[in-house]
């Protein structure tokens, strides 16, 4: 049901019509042919000369034309004024062209100039009318209104429902509408074959993240890993950005391979999904060593390389970039203080709180791979389908490989 705050969108459209007035021919037309016409199209006909206001003439004749949805311009008697006011609203609203048949002959030399289109626009498929009662005119026009209409009426219809679903939203308590975006990443992860780390989300008071309104996943390919960490909340301040920030130096998703030698590029997806403003100059101030690659879409991007075990560790159930720099991270549940160029320490899943002398180590050597890291603010959230729809955006940018499609088993 529509909100009562929500204008409706006009079941009728607006068609301004552009012609000559005053010729008894043309009025004729007008009000027998052509007005009867857009009536049955559901278009509401604005004629300039029969519009009450107290308005510069050529200051009203724009704006009317600039909240038309349509235009019809009839060429008859070629008046500077239509052509005028065709050329103005064909830079942006559809102009359907008419004329009076006799118009469109070749001209002679006793033809008046009035009486011809002129060559500029005699190119135009034009639509000729000779009287008030032509069948043809009203067949042809009435299937190029339908033709010009129907997605005008669809977009508006888009635009209504846009507008009931932000109502909603933004009638939810807050809880409400993050557990909506939460529900609205994970759909859209799973579109994608991202696969929800429930074990990761557990795990986030690990990197001081220990709400509810997070969401790990992972797609695997043979030669890729795609890790996806989303954050839903209300606003994002310089604290929250650099806790979340160490989702990108510890990232929760496993990269735990078959054949890690087969392994080339680790992708690291940050949505940053808010109800509030996140500004741009507080993204690049946290994530200072990241390049920009969209203002718009609030978008950084950072590349480099990562240090993975070099072979398949059968007694650790997930592997995990524990602690790292952007320059060299290295891989494991629990390592020792020191960073190992060629070794690292892994130990396996429930010894990582266990003092050191209970604990089963593993030591491995390293291989590097390509790492490329993408942080997207999905700010000002107005919907779940807004939400759903910046998600997707967000992961076919940061994922130009589309490795989904090699899914390894």
């Amino acid at each position: 049901m529509v909100s009562s705050k929500i204008p409706p969108v006009p079941a009728r459209l607006r068609c301004f019509v552009a012609m000559a007035f005053d010729r008894d021919d043309t009025d004729t037309w007008f009000d027998q042919l052509l007005k009867p016409i857009l009536d049955e199209s559901s278009l509401a006909a604005i004629r300039i000369d029969r519009v009450e206001h107290n308005d510069n003439i050529d200051a009203r004749i724009i704006a009317e034309i600039e909240k038309a949805d349509i235009v019809i311009a009839d060429l008859t008697y070629a008046r500077p004024s239509v052509y005028f006011e065709a050329g103005y609203a064909q830079r942006s609203v559809p102009v359907i062209y008419t004329c009076r048949k006799d118009h469109l002959q070749p001209p002679n030399s006793e033809t008046p100039e009035y009486q011809r289109v002129h060559f500029d626009l005699a190119m135009k498929n034009i639509i000729a009318w000779q009287s008030p009662s032509d069948a043809t005119f009203r067949e042809r026009l009435t299937k190029r209104i339908d033709l010009l209409t129907r997605p005008i009426r669809a977009n508006n219809e888009k635009a209504l429902e846009k507008r009931e679903l932000e109502e909603r939203f933004k009638a939810l308590p807050v809880d409400g509408q993050l557990l909506g975006g939460v529900a609205a990443v994970r759909d859209v992860f799973k579109k994608h074959k991202v696969q929800i780390a429930e074990y990761a989300e557990r795990r986030a008071h690990t990197v001081e993240i220990s709400d509810d309104y997070l969401v790990i996943g992972q797609r695997k390919g043979v030669s890729e890993i795609f890790g996806c960490q989303a954050r839903v909340t209300p606003s994002m301040n310089l604290t929250t950005l650099k806790a979340l920030k160490k989702l990108l130096v510890a990232p929760l998703y496993d990269i735990k391979l078959n054949r890690p030698k087969q392994l080339e590029v680790l992708r690291d997806l940050l949505l940053l999904v808010t109800t509030g403003p996140v500004p741009l100059e507080r993204l690049r101030t946290v994530f200072s060593e990241f390049s920009l690659v969209s203002a718009e879409r609030k978008h950084l991007e950072w590349s480099g390389g990562a240090k993975l075990p070099a072979k398949r560790i059968t007694s650790v159930d997930h592997i995990l970039i524990q602690r790292s720099s952007y320059r060299a991270p290295f891989v494991g549940l629990i390592t020792k203080d020191e960073s190992p160029d060629v070794e690292v320490d892994i130990w396996p899943e429930g010894q990582e709180y266990r003092n050191r002398a209970g604990r089963s180590m593993i030591t491995t050597k390293l291989l590097t791979v390509n790492r490329v890291i993408n942080v997207v603010a999905i700010d000002r959230a107005k919907s779940i389908t807004d939400v759903q729809e910046r998600v997707e955006a967000a992961l076919i940018a940061s994922d130009p490989t589309g490795s989904g499609s090699e899914l390894s088993g």
